[in-house]
């Protein structure tokens, strides 16, 4: 049993969009993501995701090719989605990202973020 209960809930419904077939097919079209850029609910709803009532909003940036994958010649992804989730009082933000990126690379922090 989870510790908190609530979060849990709220994970479970984040997890729900993330793994329908609908959703995978599209963040998995380039394409098809640019229809998400001014109404990511909107564009969800389109493609056939309900959200569950824990999720309030959903937001969807494009995020530039990380170096290391620019390096490597590897394309597509470079998203991160954000499900905004309230269960009763409590709320949190989760995020979704996903990022062409080298297997065998390391991420490293900038200098002085340690």
């Amino acid at each position: 049993m989870a510790a908190n209960a609530a979060l849990a809930q709220g994970l479970k419904a984040v997890q729900e969009v993330l793994s329908s077939h609908a959703f995978i097919s599209l963040a998995a079209d380039g394409d098809a993501l640019k229809e998400c850029f001014d109404d990511p609910e909107g564009a969800l709803r389109r493609r056939g995701v309900s959200l569950p009532e824990e999720i309030r909003r959903v937001e969807m940036k494009v995020r530039h090719t990380p170096p290391a994958a620019r390096q490597a010649g590897l394309r597509g992804g470079n998203f991160e989605w954000r499900f905004f989730v309230q269960v009763g009082t409590s709320s949190w933000r989760v995020l979704h990202l996903c990022d062409a990126w080298p297997v065998e690379a390391t991420e490293e922090a900038p200098e002085g973020t340690h």
